[in-house]
């Protein structure tokens, strides 16, 4: 017997057809074998990519944000407090020895005795850091009696002159 389409692809037997029997529709075609495994791999890709990769820039533009954005103000508020303590412990090295460091003794002559000096006294327990672990600059400028002191911090991008923190007297 010959077999006759009645539906698209399906093939009938005429005797089946004219006895008033539907064929059987036919099964959805089979899945492909390849597509599920390279679904879960493109989903492990993309899962590796957001657990991984994003959040290094993100913790990058945080620790950005708290070192150099706005929260770094706290820290130069801190640095301008320091640097007025700093000056009442010159004043103090001044009183006891009559004379400011000099540019060579820096700031380590109110934590260690400079050579020569007789009258000396500890004002200072170790030599101040600012609060970007950088030593405090001291410089002394003019002649004595008229001499302008310097008091500065580097800030926080010691390569950046225009961030630095200075305070003149």
């Amino acid at each position: 017997m010959n077999a006759v389409s009645i539906r698209g692809t399906d093939q009938v037997s005429p005797a089946r057809c004219f006895q008033g029997v539907d064929p059987e529709p036919s099964a959805p075609p089979a899945p492909d074998a390849d597509t599920a495994p390279r679904r879960r791999a493109a989903f492990r890709a993309w899962r590796m990519i957001v657990l991984f990769l994003l959040p290094y820039p993100m913790l990058y533009a945080g620790w950005w944000y708290l070192e150099r954005g706005i929260c770094a103000m706290p820290r130069c508020s801190q640095t301008n407090a320091e640097i007025k303590s700093l000056w009442s412990s010159l004043e103090m090295f001044r009183i006891h020895c009559g004379r400011y460091p000099a540019n060579a003794e820096g700031l380590d002559a109110l934590v260690h005795r400079p050579a020569g000096v007789t009258r000396w006294e500890q004002v200072l327990a170790d030599a101040p850091l600012d609060p970007w672990k950088q030593p405090y600059r001291y410089a002394i400028h003019g002649p004595r009696g008229k001499e302008t002191l310097e008091l500065r911090s580097l800030g926080p991008d010691p390569a950046n002159p225009a961030d630095d923190i200075v305070e003149t007297r």
